[in-house]
This record gives C-alpha cells, structure tokens and sequence, in this order.
C-alpha cells in the first residue's frame, strides 16, 4: 500500500438527528392511552400493537408544549399527528415518511432502544455501519429527515410502550 499525499476528507451529506430532553408534561400517558379507547386502531406500519388514526394536531393537548420545543427549526407546516401503542411483542416494520421534510417522535415512555434508524445511503454504502439503536427516554422528542428508513422493535415488557409522531414540512 502507497503513502497518501495531499488528501482532502470531506464529509458530505451527513443526516441530522436531533432528540430534544424536554420533561414530560403531567398527564400525557393517560391521555395517549385515552386516545387508545377512543379511537380505533389502523394498520399502517405497526404489526400488533395499537396506531390512532390522523388527528387534528390543533386539537391535541399537548401541541404547544411539542412545537415550542422546535422553535429553533425554520418556518414549518404540521396538519396531523398519530398515537403508536405497543405491547409485549408488537413493533413497527421499517418505513420512511413520504411527503413532509422531518419526523417527529414523541416518547411517552422510555424506548429502551427499540428505535432504529437506518443509514440513508445504506443501499449504495452497505458495508458501513448501516444501522443506530437509539435509546431514548419518556418525555424526549426525537427529530430526523423523513426519508431516512427507520423501524421499532418487537417490546419486551409487559407494560405498554407509547409515542406520538407527527410530520413537518419547512416552508422555507
């Protein structure tokens, strides 16, 4: 193997990844699993479990409390959001968010690294590290493109494992 001479490393396209720790507000894991009884449950990427449908993001308790938290990201749209309840064995098949800019996952309740999120580029670059488990707790917001393939694995425990998501879309 040669000596590298006059090289240049660049790193360009990283993905962003922000998780905002904000408290979680009193109340809200009752609340989702109101929302739970209330609203029948859809099929979309969950695999057992429990999915709300589309709601009102206006109408949510808690709407304030999220966007004040993303006051640092340029001007955005959001219209709806969705209630995820998983169970001893339930998980989210991978998927991206068509249609918006950034997803954005509440947690009610600690994930205990049951959040995947998949290297963007992993078809094309598939002998780099492909894959981040990301442990996060009850009350954190986790932000991240839409597009990036992402998934959530089957729950171990016997207590329900709870999110909120919801899309953004920069109108810059």
């Amino acid at each position: 193997m040669g000596i590298v001479i006059n090289t240049e490393f660049h790193e360009l396209f990283a993905t962003p990844l922000w998780i905002l720790k904000p408290e979680l507000p009193e109340g809200a894991y009752e609340w989702a699993l109101n929302i739970e009884q209330s609203y029948e449950s859809e099929k979309v990427s969950n695999r057992g479990g429990y999915q709300s449908p589309r709601l009102p993001m206006n109408d949510m308790p808690y709407k304030d409390h999220l966007l004040g938290q993303l006051d640092f990201f340029p001007e955005f749209h959001y219209d709806n959001y969705w209630v995820n309840i998983n169970r001893k064995g339930d998980y989210n098949l991978k998927h991206t968010h068509p249609l918006s800019d950034f997803a954005v996952v509440w947690n009610i309740t600690h994930n205990r690294n049951k959040l995947v999120i998949q290297n963007p580029l992993n078809h094309s670059r598939h002998k780099n590290n492909d894959e981040k488990e990301l442990n996060i707790k009850a009350g954190h917001i986790t932000v991240f493109p839409s597009d990036v393939p992402h998934y959530v694995e089957p729950h171990d425990l016997d207590i329900p494992r709870i999110s909120v998501a919801f899309n953004i879309t920069t109108t810059d």
